[in-house]
């Protein structure tokens, strides 16, 4: 158990937690085991909880197939995608480059950080939808916004809070926006 190593070598220890235990509408079994998880560690000694947004990775300024994009790049490849529904406007982040997480862990560690939490976010939001046109633009695909947000508006509470939970695309019609979370 991490607690009971943590308790028996004496060691820091990074915890990689999700900014999402922070975003209220993020309802979803990820975010609840982040926050469980989070929970179970919150009192142990010299322990470090990271919590990270969208990790992306950039070469030459176009996204690479990796990390969380993976699925996004590996639906937009099926030679049957000859177009690319995409919900839009989806969830609003503040991506990390994974080269960027790299510096920001290496800061922490060499700065022998005291401070329990760290909310790592990058400098710029953009919503998923643009991450996937783009995607989708640069594979020749021809992608098309589809707008939710109206008709999203507009359901029973009961409805949104099962959309909320989803583990799928079908999240992104809530449109949440992580880069407004409580610290």
């Amino acid at each position: 158990k991490l607690t009971d190593i943590n308790f028996e070598y004496n060691k820091k220890i990074l915890h990689l937690s999700s900014i999402n235990v922070l975003v209220k509408d993020r309802l979803d079994s990820y975010t609840e085991s982040k926050r469980f998880a989070e929970n179970l560690v919150k009192n142990s000694k010299n322990l470090i909880i990271l919590r990270l947004p969208l990790v992306i990775e950039k070469i030459d300024n176009h996204y690479v197939k990796s990390g969380n994009l993976k699925k996004i790049f590996d639906l937009i490849d099926k030679p049957y995608m000859f177009f690319v529904p995409i919900i839009s406007p989806g969830h609003l982040y503040q991506p990390i480059d994974i080269k960027d997480l790299c510096k920001n862990i290496e800061e922490i560690i060499r700065t022998n950080s005291e401070q329990r939490y760290h909310n790592v976010v990058g400098n710029e939001q953009i919503y998923l939808s643009n991450i996937i046109n783009e995607i989708a633009e640069n594979k020749k695909k021809f992608a098309f916004k589809i707008n939710l947000k109206l008709i999203y508006k507009f359901l029973p509470e009961f409805f949104k809070k099962i959309i909320k939970k989803q583990n799928n695309v079908i999240q992104q019609i809530a449109s949440i926006d992580h880069t407004i979370f409580k610290k």
